[in-house]
């Protein structure tokens, strides 16, 4: 009893742990685009979160097994030993004397067990031989689509804490189709971004914004053409380099419940950020995580706000951050918060509808059909 007792506890304790695991492996999905922007964020969920709870339910894992193996041993055990006493035992203490079908049926119960868990076990080795072998073609699959593995640690870039101007030069990036064949492009892009501006980013639905915005912070690899920033050309060996200069929100954001990658946050700071975004109500920051994150889509853009505004990046990249938001703090977002961003030395590129606050940025660029038609000077 005591046994089964032990096992039901460290089976509640495995579906704790199982759940935190795949809660911090649904945040690793979903939140993808964010991690790959930030080394700090990735290594932080990865290390101190999917890496100690997947150990610890490991841990659980094989001693619940080992548990379980160990009741069937000496329940096994107690078959055979019960088995032997009738058969050998009984006919000696008794006046029955064993036969030829006691004989036959001992041998029967001896050999069929064994003969039956072999037959048994051959289509769970069948099953397992199946899933090493998907595991390892998905291992490949991984190993192909990692683009940090050229990264140079000694490149320029890296060693950059600010940056002049960025520069896009014949920049083209193209969609496929599930056939290979071209969906969607945009390009070929000039731009230049210079440190400290506020740039925004206008056009239709389609048009090809976001795609610039996640070809101009690393995601998306130009076809043809170049990406340099202060003269050193953007590739392979150096784009988790590139990468460390922005903090993005895209339109498909992610919002994670902690804030990985920031290994110290002032709360009294926090408690400010979250009064300045009126989320003092819905929300508090406890314990390094958010108490709720079950909020209005506006709301949660919110959050994301000062998640990114904690990162404390060079560059800040908006996309449609004002949209879902009430008129009195979309007011708030473009002549403050931005405002006090631009202030101290930051880069803003923003995707924005809001017409009425064109005049908050140094430049507005229109896009249409994948191309930058004009830039205006506010």
């Amino acid at each position: 009893m005591s046994n089964q007792r032990s096992i039901n506890q460290n089976l509640r304790h495995f579906v704790e742990k199982e759940t935190k695991f795949f809660d911090s492996l649904d945040h690793l999905l979903g939140g993808f685009k964010e991690i790959k922007m930030s080394r700090e964020r990735s290594d932080d969920l990865f290390e101190n979160y999917l890496k100690n709870i997947s150990n610890l339910t490991k841990e659980l894992k094989i001693q619940i097994e080992m548990q379980f193996v160990n009741n069937s041993l000496f329940a096994e055990t107690f078959f055979y030993v019960l088995m032997a006493s009738i058969i050998f035992l009984l006919p000696q203490i008794s006046q029955t004397k064993p036969g030829v079908i006691v004989n036959i049926t001992s041998v029967i119960l001896f050999i069929i067990g064994p003969l039956g868990n072999v037959v048994e076990a051959i289509p769970f080795i069948t099953k397992a031989d199946m899933a090493i072998e998907n595991l390892e073609q998905i291992e490949s699959f991984l190993d192909g689509a990692d683009d940090s593995k050229h990264t140079l640690p000694d490149s320029r870039i890296n060693q950059k804490k600010s940056f002049e101007e960025i520069v896009l030069k014949d920049v083209v990036f193209r969609y496929a189709d599930a056939h290979g064949q071209n969906a969607f492009a945009i390009g070929p892009i000039d731009l230049t971004i210079r440190a400290g501006e506020m740039l925004f980013i206008v056009g239709g639905n389609g048009s090809g914004k976001s795609t610039l915005l996640k070809t101009i912070t690393g995601l998306y690899y130009p076809f043809t053409g170049s990406i340099r920033i202060d003269n050193s050309l953007v590739d392979m060996t150096n784009y988790a380099h590139y990468r460390k200069f922005f903090s993005a929100i895209f339109a498909d954001f992610h919002l994670f419940d902690r804030l990985y990658g920031i290994k110290e946050v002032d709360q009294d700071k926090m408690e400010d950020l979250l009064a300045q975004m009126q989320l003092s109500a819905k929300t508090s920051f406890v314990d390094g995580e958010f108490t709720n994150l079950n909020l209005s889509t506006g709301q949660r853009k919110r959050i994301a706000l000062i998640s990114s505004y904690l990162e404390d990046r060079e560059i800040f990249v908006f996309d449609e951050i004002a949209a879902d938001q009430d008129p009195i703090f979309r007011k708030y977002l473009y002549e403050v918060f931005l405002k006090e961003l631009q202030a101290q030395g930051k880069t803003i590129i923003a995707v924005t509808h809001d017409d009425r606050y064109f005049d908050v940025a140094n430049r507005v660029l229109k896009m249409e059909y994948g191309k930058l038609m004009h830039v205006s000077e506010v």
